[in-house]
């Protein structure tokens, strides 16, 4: 109900016009920081605030009045808030912050899904720290973790396992378009057969209850996805298990044998420690995705072509390579001094956020250790551990061991084919990219960085007559 006129604040307006509850209206509500509070809104709220003042508010005020702070100060003293310096909406200015070239160190948003302290090496998943979640948990309730904020009741469990079950079966027209997709690349595959499963989606809606069931369906038919395009150009019939857990049934499809009790439980850490890991340039993909209001499949489908990359989700495959060219453990030093002097990356070292071993490596290595004990064939874990020691001088700058070190060697062990590493660790991640775009989708706003100019000054245009040849030589891209 609206209040009397004379008994109205500015905080009232400010309430009243973005819907919102008045205990909301705090001095860091800004906007931009809701849903509500975009740019149409503001314009409104711009309004409301100029006729319940009677102050003219003009252009220059615009886009100083961003936040209810500067509100409040305008209020008071409106020449006050005129002597704020102007947010910059070029970042062209001579007094303009350097380029965050990569977004490195740029916090964009908050979430509550993941932290990642790279100096302590330490990952949570929603405040539980990723080794207990190891050593307790399962996929299927770190999952339900990451997706619904708190760990499953053991009903919530049951009735989330059911869902993922209902979910193990792919539309026919999808299978179709995976058999004319036999000899591409299986991320290739993954990328296109989740961009078709859009048009299948039964959830309905665009609600967040409605993501939510999408989300779980993805997460069920992503596996199939893979083991589907990898049955079909293998010529054999997919075998899985209903009656597995989601890692048991995974491992099942994808190396078509029945998976030992070591080899499953192993294969289901992985996916937990793989499961979601903040903005990594894949999530940031889906939520950039998702901020233009598309749908979950067009996010995942979009983090999906970005993970494929080498320098992201596409790293993995390399180190089993790697494992390949070194071939002996004798041979480790030399070739990574090879590399190093032709100053070329050793792969499965370094990370844009930890400065010290990545977190989820210590326990990979484990099971590592535990499938190489299991196979009695420990050379590729020898390799790995030479390789290791001769970059160990360079831990004292930060360059470490990350997730992909060891990783490799565990997709390898438990007989998994190379270019299945990245959709696997796919399958693993889809569960933190379905969180990372309910969260985006709950507190919506528009990802719309600026790009610096740095190119030609204004000049003429040139009539394709009066060109001369020097005009039309084709200049340098950098």
């Amino acid at each position: 109900m609206l209040l009397h006129p004379s008994h109205r604040t500015v905080d009232d307006v400010v309430a009243e016009v973005l819907d919102v509850p008045r205990a909301d209206v705090t001095d860091e509500l800004a906007f931009r920081t809701i849903p509500q509070w975009d740019s149409l809104r503001h314009v409104e709220l711009l309004l409301a605030l100029e006729e319940h003042l009677g102050t003219p508010i003009d252009a220059e005020l615009v886009a100083r009045l961003t936040s209810v702070r500067a509100i409040r100060a305008f209020a008071g003293q409106p020449d006050a808030v005129r002597a704020l310096p102007a947010p910059s909406a070029r970042g062209d200015t001579i007094d303009a912050p350097p380029v965050a070239r990569g977004l490195s160190g740029v916090e964009v948003d908050e979430t509550q899904i993941s932290h990642i302290d790279g100096d302590a090496g330490r990952l949570t998943y929603r405040g539980i720290d990723v080794g207990d979640l190891v050593a307790h948990s399962s996929f299927e309730e770190t999952a339900y973790l990451l997706l619904h904020g708190e760990l499953p009741t053991l009903t919530d469990l049951g009735m989330f396992e059911r869902e993922l079950l209902a979910a193990r079966g792919l539309p026919e027209p999808v299978r179709a378009i995976l058999r004319t997709l036999r000899g591409a690349r299986p991320i290739e595959a993954l990328r296109t057969g989740v961009s078709a499963l859009a048009v299948f989606d039964e959830a309905g809606g665009s609600s967040l209850e409605a993501m939510v069931r999408s989300g779980i369906r993805l997460l069920g038919q992503v596996p199939m996805l893979v083991a589907e395009h990898h049955a079909m150009r293998s010529g054999r019939r997919l075998r899985w298990d209903p009656t597995r857990s989601h890692a048991g049934h995974v491992l099942t499809m994808l190396t078509g044998r029945t998976p030992t009790d070591t080899e499953m439980a192993a294969f289901d850490r992985t996916l937990i420690l793989l499961a979601e890991h903040g903005a990594s340039a894949s999530s940031f993909g889906a939520r950039v995705t998702i901020g233009t209001r598309s749908d979950l499949h067009a996010a995942l489908t979009t983090a999906i072509a970005t993970f494929a990359g080498t320098l992201h989700g596409g790293a993995i495959e390399g180190v089993a390579e790697m494992i390949e060219a070194v071939g002996e453990p004798s041979r480790a030093a030399a070739w990574v001094r090879d590399l190093r002097n032709r100053n070329e990356p050793v792969l499965g070292f370094g990370h844009r956020l930890y400065t010290t071993e990545d977190p989820r490596a210590a326990h990979l290595r484990e099971m590592a250790e535990t499938l190489s004990e299991a196979t009695g064939d420990g050379t590729a874990l020898r390799i790995l551990e030479e390789v290791r020691e001769a970059m160990r001088p360079l831990t004292r700058y930060g360059v470490d061991v990350n997730v992909d070190f060891y990783a490799g060697l565990v997709f390898r062990l438990l007989g998994i084919p190379t270019d299945l590493f990245t959709p696997a660790f796919a399958i693993a991640r889809t569960a933190g990219w379905v969180a990372q775009c309910l969260e985006q989708r709950a507190n919506n706003v528009l990802i719309r960085p600026l790009l610096r100019y740095t190119g030609e000054p204004v000049r003429p245009y040139v009539p394709l007559h009066a060109r001369t040849a020097s005009d039309r030589a084709p200049r340098a891209i950098p």
